[in-house]
């Protein structure tokens, strides 16, 4: 037996009153609601840039299948890329709830190739790289909430491509019987749109304003269109009856067997005692201010007539909860908090969960799309005896599952509406109580998911597992609460219908339980997203062109290419351990060599005649030519400090323990010296940073501390999606003394794109420059989960846990980078990271951590000048140049100079860093240039913005930095004859 016990609301001691009579109590009239369109139709959303068109949806062919309560929505789009040059096409947009997409598929070579389920991060990991190869990948992955992402690449230069996406839902349920919803948006836009409804096994006819359905055979029902002009509609409605007595649906798969059941029920509501003492948590960030405010303060205005008198604590959620605001509602009047909620400013980012609970508030109402983007998201925990409502109006995108979740788990009810009539139910829910599920049990049934605890216009859902039992039929036993009373149904599994649905719609209800506890459950929701074929916030469905994308990538095919894959897989030869293994060595050997760098002593007097001449090479790059200059060498390098001795000492390990603790004792006293020589002369900084030239620049800069929030929000209508514009704001507000309004402005990165990790990237860097380290390290962490296969990543997180003294981690994080194998577009970042590996170990050394770091690593190479350049942009070349008082030029071509200056290897696929040394600097001024040489990318994007670090004393107690950013457009590219952006200038004294 299967018991399933539910969480119990609290009872109140009144008659119950049937839900037919809700009109009798007081409502306030129903505003004017623009339905907003939730489904795959929203229109492509892409940033496009002054010389590139946006793609566009040239047709769409819509066919949709309906059985009984089941639906299965099947849209071929063809995408159109109106440029001159090939790009990726990328195409965002919400389901509604209870949707679910169950395959995707891609042209290539004029036929449609289904796609494949594929971890997450794996999917954006092999995407991306078999893209920069020209070669037709498509990738569909979950973002936040019910939304979604598909790219597509590539769609050739005034060319086509065409993408197949089918999702299932099962239909909800109201007076009519149940609801098919078809929203409309582009089929008056589209140059080419066909429809096609098929519905089977229905009593009658489905009706349909738009539609007229023609029956085909028994119980078959069809409809079809070809470019219909709606414009008077945003969606189609599609009634179908619904069957007067209870549904089981069965499928059997893989040696499993699954249902889903559909139950009728006698339910009964009652006005329940409303409190005295509320709490209004209402969402305030950027991306709130799209919301239907006129339909939730006329929900508010229904609720406080019939609450009358209460006192009220308004808390505003953005990237950090407000202080509660106190307001009273004396006999229904609350003129005084309407007001306020009408002109709250919409700024920041979403953080549900830094609010603080206040044990004497009596009942939550939660107003928010549940987005969250920002912080630990760890909800505070209510009492027993309190309520949360969540509530949401009209939003296209929105989180149905954590609002549904939030509610139904503190007693109260998940409000969402987009018509008037769902406006209504909305109203009346908020005011009375309804019947519950209290427990959901059986004979032969497991693993059963209920999707709430309220039925649905008297229908209960139940999802789960069964097994066939020999002379007895599987039942299920449901008890539900009306008011005092329990109501107990039992269903025999006979009479059921077979779909091919039902597996799929199973494994989503049970991840949407599992996604209580995601990262607990991280492994769990990936292996059903996998085995299931359906897209998770862990798991992505893929395409690829060559049958040797998949070998490559140990990703399992289509069914028609799986013996051939099957074949070459059991091929491969190189092991994962031995890849590793392999860039340890690698780690070892560059650090190596940049010791012995290192350890050479170079000239540092003023040269008297030139020391290179330039040559252009065939893609027009300098080629520097360096005179040979004789280095002197100092005595050979002190050994690497040993590894930690082990547990067990015996007499011979102390002997050689002993031996190791003196030749470790000479290298730390030959370290000593050597920060002497690095730190004797004393260095000053003598900036000259690039500043923007926006016009929005002077009227911040001459605006007064009082004044400058306000022109920051006048301007922003102007660079709404612009990140760097938030990113100079922030600066000039910081200047002015405004810090908490820098980091919110900064905060509004985050709401600009669906996990857009280049956007992310320049918050989290941002964030470190204000000292705001937690939040830091959490934006990074999920760029981790979006990228790991990218060493920045790694790095990035690693150094923000170090800036919070979380030094373990640091150095955890950043060894991964070191012993790992990556991608070789990413050279030189073993040598860049075991140097800064060692600056850790410098600041931590008696760290856990060190014990599982090769000896043969740590060796701290302190360095007068050490600077730093990053960029946030994928496929994209830039080239750090420093120049020094010799007018000596150090860069990829030129990489070591006279006097001792050292240049990382280049990064040309994009982020860098790419880092410049110099031991003992020489007295003059030195220039930090960046060359670049522009972007590959194959999506619309806006300008590149680099970073540059200057860290003087790099490895000495004395190692201090300063950080300089500027934004590589083109009119910037065009100042210098060279093509280099100024970055700015320092001076050694």
């Amino acid at each position: 037996m299967m018991k399933k016990k539910l969480l119990c609301c609290c009872i109140l001691s009144l008659m119950p009153i049937s839900m037919s009579t809700y009109s009798q109590d007081i409502l306030t009239q129903s505003p004017t609601i623009n339905t907003p369109v939730e489904i795959i139709t929203a229109p492509i959303r892409i940033e496009t840039a002054k010389d590139d068109v946006a793609i566009q949806l040239k047709s769409v062919k819509t066919q949709v299948e309906i059985i009984n309560g089941l639906a299965e929505t099947t849209l071929e789009m063809q995408l159109y890329n109106p440029n001159q040059r090939q790009l990726e096409g990328t195409l965002e947009f919400p389901l509604q709830e209870g949707q679910q997409i169950t395959a995707l598929a891609l042209d290539i070579n004029g036929e449609m190739r289904d796609a494949v389920p594929v971890p997450k991060a794996k999917g954006q990991q092999v995407f991306e790289a078999i893209e920069r190869r020209n070669i037709d990948p498509a990738l569909l992955e979950q973002t936040q909430g019910n939304n979604f992402k598909l790219r597509v690449y590539p769609i050739p230069a005034q060319g086509t491509r065409t993408v197949r996406i089918r999702y299932q839902e099962t239909l909800s349920q109201n007076a009519q019987g149940k609801l098919y919803r078809l929203p409309l948006q582009f089929a008056n836009t589209v140059s080419h749109y066909e429809l096609t409804i098929l519905g089977k096994g229905l009593e009658a006819a489905p009706q349909s304003q738009q539609l007229n359905f023609k029956p085909k055979t028994d119980n078959i029902y069809l409809a079809e269109l070809k470019n219909p002009k709606f414009n008077q509609f945003k969606y189609i409605d599609v009634s179908i009856p619904a069957p007067k007595n209870a549904q089981i649906f069965t499928q059997h798969l893989n040696n499993s067997d699954y249902f889903y059941a559909e139950i009728p029920v006698v339910e009964f509501t009652q006005k329940r005692q409303l409190p005295q003492h509320i709490g209004i948590l209402w969402d305030a960030s950027l991306s709130a201010q799209q919301r239907d405010l006129q339909s939730e303060l006329a929900l508010l205005e229904s609720y406080f007539q019939h609450v009358q008198n209460a006192d009220i604590e308004l808390t505003l959620l953005r990237q950090r909860a407000s202080t509660p605001i106190r307001f009273k509602v004396q006999n229904g009047d609350w003129r005084e908090l309407k007001k306020y909620l009408q002109n709250i400013v919409y700024d920041g980012a979403t953080n549900l969960s830094d609010w603080k609970n206040n044990n004497t508030i009596q009942e939550y109402l939660l107003f928010s799309d549940a987005l969250e983007n920002y912080g630990t998201q760890t909800a505070p925990q209510l009492k027993a005896q309190q309520r949360l409502y969540s509530i949401q109006a009209n939003a296209n995108l929105l989180n149905h599952q954590t609002l549904r979740q939030l509610a139904e788990k503190n007693h109260g009810q998940y409000l969402h509406w987009s018509t008037p009539e769902e406006f209504k139910q909305a109203q009346y829910n908020l005011i009375h109580d309804r019947s519950r599920l209290l427990e959901v049990q059986g004979n032969g049934v497991s693993d059963l998911h209920i999707p709430s605890y309220f039925p649905e216009n008297g229908i209960v859902r139940v999802f789960g597992r069964y097994t066939p039992l020999i002379g007895e039929q599987a039942q299920l036993q449901l008890k539900l609460q009306n008011g005092r009373q329990v109501q107990e149904t039992r269903l025999a599994f006979k009479n059921a219908s077979s779909s091919q649905q039902i597996a799929a719609l199973w494994a989503k209800e049970k991840i949407a339980e599992l996604l209580t506890q995601p990262t607990l459950n991280e492994q769990k929701i990936q292996a059903l997203g996998q085995q299931f074929n359906i897209v998770t916030p862990n798991t992505s469905l893929i395409v690829l062109e060559n049958i040797s994308d998949y070998i490559q990538y140990d990703i399992q095919p289509p069914t028609s290419l799986k013996a051939e894959f099957d074949q070459a897989i059991q091929q491969k030869k190189e092991s994962l351990q031995q890849k590793q293994q392999h860039a340890l060595t690698e780690s070892i050997q560059a650090y190596q060599e940049h010791q012995e760098w290192w350890e050479t002593d170079f000239p540092k007097t003023k040269l008297k005649k030139p020391l290179f001449r330039r040559a252009e090479s065939q893609n027009n790059a300098p080629v520097v030519e360096v005179a040979p200059v004789e280095p002197f060498v100092d005595s050979p390098p002190q050994p690497a400090p040993p590894a930690p001795e082990p547990a067990t000492v015996t007499t011979e390990s102390r002997a050689i323990a002993a031996a190791d603790a003196l030749e470790q004792h000479q290298v730390q006293q030959s370290q000593k010296v050597e920060e002497k020589r690095v730190t004797q002369n004393n260095i000053t900084i003598e900036i000259q940073p690039w500043k923007d030239d926006a016009p929005y620049v002077a009227r911040l800069e001459k605006a007064s501390k009082q004044n400058a929030y306000q022109i920051y929000l006048d301007e922003r209508a102007h660079h709404l999606n612009n990140p760097s514009f938030y990113l100079t704001v922030a600066d000039l507000l910081q200047q002015k003394g405004l810090n908490q309004e820098a980091i919110q402005v900064v905060s509004n990165l985050a709401e600009l794109n669906l996990e857009n990790r280049h956007v992310l990237r320049l918050l989290g860097q941002q964030l470190m420059l204000f000292k705001q380290y937690n939040d830091a390290i959490a934006i990074y962490q999920k760029v981790l989960k979006m990228a790991e296969e990218e060493p920045q990543s790694w790095r990035d997180l690693a150094l923000a846990y170090a800036e919070n003294k979380q030094y373990d981690d640091a150095i955890r994080t950043l060894y991964h980078v070191v012993s790992h194998p990556w991608d070789g577009r990413f050279g030189g970042i073993h040598l860049i990271a075991t140097d800064e590996l060692n600056n850790l170990i410098l600041k931590a050394p008696q760290s856990p951590a060190i014990k599982d770091i090769d000896p043969q690593l740590i060796r701290n190479l302190p360095v007068g000048i050490r600077v730093v350049l990053t960029w946030d942009s994928d496929n994209s070349d830039m080239d750090l140049w420093v120049i020094d008082p010799n007018n000596e030029k150090t860069f990829y071509s030129n990489p070591l100079s006279a006097q001792g200056g050292k240049i990382s290897d280049d990064f040309t696929g994009g982020y860098g860093p790419e880092v410049f040394w110099l031991k003992q600097p020489m007295k003059g001024e030195y220039t930090i240039k960046a060359h670049y040489y522009g972007d590959h990318q194959q999506i619309v994007t806006g300008p590149t913005t680099a970073f540059v670090r200057l860290i003087h004393h790099w490895g000495t107690p004395q190692q201090s930095e300063h950080i300089l950013r500027v934004k590589m457009t083109k009119d910037r590219l065009e100042t210098d004859n060279d093509e280099a952006v100024l970055i700015g200038k320092f001076k050694v004294n």
